[in-house]
Parts: C-alpha cells; structure tokens; sequence
C-alpha cells in the first residue's frame, strides 16, 4: 500500500497488489485466479512480505512512498492487481476535496466520493478475511466529516477533514491497505507553519495452504500455523521462508 500525502488536500493511497490462487477466488483489479504454486521437495522458498509506503508530509515532492511488493518463490507483481483511484475536485465547504484510492475489489469512489476501494475476501485461512482497501481521501467540511472519506474495507485507512484533524490514519498492517489522504488546516492560506500527515501504507501477507500430509514442518520467520480440513496453512505477516 502507498502511502498518502498532503498538496492543500491530499489524495489516498492505493492499495497493495493481490493475487490469488486459492480455490479458484480472483485475484485484484477483476483478474482470475492465479497458477497454483507447487513446491518441489527439497527446495527452501523464501518469502517476503513488502512493507507499507512511508506516509508523506506536508507538500511533500515527491509525494510519500510506494509499497513494497510481497513475493513467494519469485518476485512479485507490480500492476494489474487493483482498480483505479478517483479524482475529486473541491467545490467548497462541508466538501471532499480529493480522491481515494484504489482497492482490490472496486474503484476508489463507488460508495461515495472520496471514499477507498473496498479490499478482495479470501477464505485460504478458513475463514473470510478482506484485505488490500484503498485509503481514503481528504477535504474541508463541518464536524460531520471529523472521520470521513472512510478507507476502504480490508484496512484502508481513513482521510482527515478540516477542521477535525490533519493526520490521517495508516493502512492497517498486513493488509496492504493504502493510507488515508490528509487536509493542511485553513487550505489555501494555512498557517506559518502548518503541515499535514497523510497515513502510511500497510504492509504485506503472504499465505501459503498446502494438504497436511506433504507439510514438511520446517519453517524460518515464525509464520502462524494453523490447520483446516485436511491443509496446513502458513500466515507470513513477516519475511521468512519455508522448505519442502
């Protein structure tokens, strides 16, 4: 997930990249499912979990950071795994002043202007779990947009409005959810002095389910290892590795 940043009224930040290759769910940006990866025994496969683009600051040029991708076996993908961010121009008070971003389900804007892309579910854990939301954007407006445009579900981080706040909130952590876009107080004549803090991006996962019975065990990076059915499943919220 990038991170956000402030330029009068900052955008948010999109969301991480998805792929997906479990039971046959898409993976982001409306893409099929992926290849499912088979391991070779005897081989080690590192995994790496991206963290989150750094939040930007005030009119910050250039503008926060991007996500690092997430990878096992191979390196990850860059594109075609999210939809696209929206473009809101002010109208004036009690409005947002810019766009969300994109998450991996929907475009940013879909509920509602400003809001982050809604996140892709997956049940590869045994359970249905959204992530990769898209940030919120930012603006101007009354005590009614104190925590409004929301980020989008799957940890998106939510943008401020002035006069509320002007630090939005980060993406949550292995999501890859986008930060939330930030307002300078008084925009356009902000105070000597006065900056913004759009929210950091969230860092990555990666999951990896197999059948139990070809589980090796042998793991580094403390993944969580849980079971479901007749499969081991290894949660990766930090880099590590596993071998067959």
């Amino acid at each position: 997930g990038g991170g956000s940043y402030d330029h009068a009224v900052g955008g948010g930040g999109g969301a991480g990249g998805y792929r997906n290759s479990f039971l046959a769910e898409t993976s982001g940006g409306g893409g099929s499912t992926e290849t499912p990866f088979t391991p070779v025994e005897g081989t080690t496969y590192t995994v790496t979990v991206g963290a989150g683009g750094a939040a930007g600051i005030g009119q910050s040029d250039p503008p926060a950071g991007n996500g690092v991708a997430s990878s096992i076996a191979g390196p990850g993908l860059t594109t075609n795994q999210g939809f696209a961010g929206a473009t809101v121009t002010s109208a004036g008070p009690n409005t947002v002043g810019s766009g969300g971003g994109g998450g991996a389900a929907e475009d940013a804007g879909t509920d509602y202007p400003g809001k982050g892309g809604d996140g892709l579910a997956s049940s590869i854990t045994g359970s249905a779990v959204t992530r990769g939301g898209g940030g919120g954007g930012s603006g101007q407006g009354s005590p009614v947009l104190a925590d409004f445009p929301n980020g989008g579900s799957g940890g998106g981080g939510s943008g401020r409005a002035y006069p509320n706040d002007n630090t939005a909130f980060s993406g949550t952590g292995n999501t890859g959810g986008g930060g939330g876009g930030a307002c300078v107080i008084a925009w356009p004549n902000p105070p000597a002095g006065q900056t913004s803090v759009g929210g950091a991006g969230g860092s990555g996962v990666v999951v990896l389910r197999l059948p139990t019975a070809i589980y090796s065990g042998t793991t580094s990076g403390s993944p969580t290892v849980s079971t479901n059915g007749l499969d081991t499943i290894l949660l990766f919220n930090g880099s590590g590795s596993y071998t067959h």
